[in-house]
C-alpha cells in the first residue's frame, strides 16, 4: 500500500522564493517537510521566515561537526613536546664544513663540523643538542664543545664521552636561533698520548654531526651531515729491518738498518744498555736527545729519516753493549716493539795494530807543487782499509824525531 503525503503549500509556492527566484531541490525538500510538519496553510507571503529555517537547521547540524573535526585534528597532529608553538619552526642545517685533517694525540682543539640554526618567525632558544660521532672514535677524544662561528663562545660541552652519541646541554651560554641563518661549530680535543687507550697503535677517523636538538618552544626541522673527517693519529710506525750492530772497533759501535716505508716517518731512536738486553721503550709523544735516559737505557743515537745508520761513540773497549732501535713518526708515535739488531751485544775493542806503511812516489813537480802518489795500506797491517792519511812536508828529511814539527 502506498501513502501519499500532501503538503499544505502548493507545489508552485514551494518551488519559488518570495522574490520569484527558484530554490534548489535540496532546499525545496527541507522547505516542504518543515511546512507540512508545522501545518502551515497560509499564503506563502505569510511564512517567509520558513525560507531561513533550512539554513538555521543546516548550521545547527554542521557547526558541531566542524568543531569536533577541529578538536580531533588538534589531538592527532600536536605533540606534548612542542605544542602549537604558534606554528613556528626551528630548522637545523648544514654549514660549510672544514677540510679533512690529521692531528696528533694531545693536539689543540680542532673543528669537526659546521651547522646552522634559523627560525621561520621570531627567536627560539635551543636547550640541548645530540652529537653523534663515527663509531668507536669517542675513545680518542677528551672534549667535545659547541661553539659560535668564531669559536669565542662555548654554549655547552662534554668531557671524555663514553659512547658514540650523547646529549650536550646548552647551559654555559644561551644559544638563541633567530630568523637569520647562523653558523655554529662542533669542536673536538684529542686525548694526550698518555691518556690514549692502551696499547697504543690505533687511528681514530672522527666525524661529528648534530643528530637531534630540543628547542624551547618551536617544532623542529632539517638535518646536519658529518662532512669532515678529523683523524687522530695514534698509529705506530713500522719497525726498521735488517738492523746490524758491529763490534770490534775502537771505542765505538757502528749501527745500520733499513727504514720502514711510513710516509710520516720522522726519526729513529737507538737505545743502549749494559748488563742485559734493552727492555725499555720510548714514551709516546716525547722527544729525546743523545744521552737522555729511558729507564735503565741510554739514548745512543737520534737520527732523522731518511738516514739509516749511526755510530755510537765514546764507549769503553771490552764492554758488551746491548741495543734496540725504535722509529718515531711526525705525530710522536713510536714503533710498538722496536728491533734488536743482529750483532747485539756488540763489544768495542782497542785498536793496537797499526796500518802498514805506504810507499810514497812523486809525480809531476813544478815551481809551486809536487804531485804525490801511493798505494793504500790496510787498517790493521794489510787488513782492512785505512780511514785517513796524514801527509807532511819539510825542507829537511822527516823522521820520527822531527815528525811533529813538519808542516801538515
Amino acid at each position: 500500500m502506498r501513502m501519499k503525503m500532501k503538503s499544505p503549500i502548493s507545489d508552485k509556492a514551494a518551488d519559488n522564493l518570495p522574490d520569484g527566484r527558484s530554490m534548489s531541490f535540496g532546499k525545496q525538500l527541507i522547505f516542504r517537510l518543515c511546512a507540512y510538519v508545522m501545518g502551515l496553510k497560509q499564503d506563502l507571503k505569510q511564512i517567509r521566515f520558513v525560507y531561513f529555517l533550512p539554513m538555521i537547521l543546516t548550521g545547527a547540524l554542521v557547526l558541531p561537526a566542524l568543531l569536533a573535526t577541529l578538536v580531533f585534528t588538534t589531538a592527532v597532529t600536536s605533540t606534548p613536546t612542542y605544542g602549537w608553538g604558534g606554528g613556528n619552526t626551528t630548522t637545523l642545517g648544514n654549514g660549510s664544513d672544514p677540510s679533512d685533517t690529521t692531528i696528533a694525540p694531545g693536539a689543540s682543539a680542532t673543528y669537526a663540523d659546521y651547522f646552522t640554526f634559523r627560525t621561520d618567525s621570531s627567536s627560539d632558544d635551543v636547550d640541548d643538542v645530540t652529537v653523534t660521532l663515527a663509531s668507536g672514535t669517542y675513545a680518542g677524544i677528551s672534549l667535545v664543545e659547541i661553539t659560535n662561528s668564531a669559536g669565542t663562545t662555548v654554549y655547552g660541552s662534554k668531557s671524555n664521552p663514553s659512547g658514540n652519541s650523547f646529549t650536550i646541554n646548552l647551559t654555559t651560554n644561551n644559544l638563541t636561533a633567530t630568523t637569520s641563518t647562523v653558523t655554529y661549530k662542533i669542536r673536538i680535543t684529542p686525548k694526550t698520548h698518555a691518556n690514549m687507550p692502551a696499547p697504543a697503535g690505533s687511528e681514530y677517523a672522527v666525524t661529528a654531526r648534530i643528530s637531534a636538538f630540543t628547542p624551547a618552544n618551536n617544532a623542529t626541522s632539517g638535518s646536519d651531515s658529518a662532512g669532515t673527517t678529523v683523524t687522530i693519529d695514534n698509529l705506530s710506525p713500522g719497525n726498521v729491518t735488517g738492523a746490524t750492530a758491529t763490534g770490534g772497533e775502537d771505542s765505538q759501535v757502528p749501527l745500520a738498518w733499513t727504514n720502514p716505508g711510513d710516509s710520516d716517518l720522522s726519526k729513529i731512536i737507538v737505545l743502549r744498555k749494559t748488563g742485559g738486553a734493552v727492555g725499555d721503550t720510548p714514551v709516546e709523544g716525547t722527544t729525546y736527545s743523545v744521552g737522555n735516559t729511558i729507564g735503565s737505557s741510554t739514548v745512543a743515537c737520534v737520527v732523522t729519516a731518511p738516514t739509516a745508520s749511526c755510530t755510537d761513540t765514546g764507549l769503553s773497549n771490552g764492554t758488551a753493549y746491548y741495543y734496540k732501535i725504535f722509529t718515531q713518526d711526525t705525530h710522536g708515535n713510536y714503533s710498538a716493539t722496536g728491533v734488536t739488531p743482529t750483532g747485539s751485544p756488540a763489544t768495542p775493542v782497542a785498536d793496537v795494530t797499526a796500518p802498514d806503511s805506504v810507499t810514497l812516489s812523486t809525480g809531476t813537480v813544478s815551481d809551486s807543487s809536487v804531485e804525490l802518489t801511493w798505494t793504500a795500506p790496510g787498517d790493521d797491517g794489510s787488513s782492512g782499509t785505512a780511514t785517513t792519511y796524514d801527509v807532511r812536508y819539510s825542507t829537511s828529511a822527516i823522521n820520527d824525531g822531527n815528525w811533529a814539527s813538519a808542516t801538515q
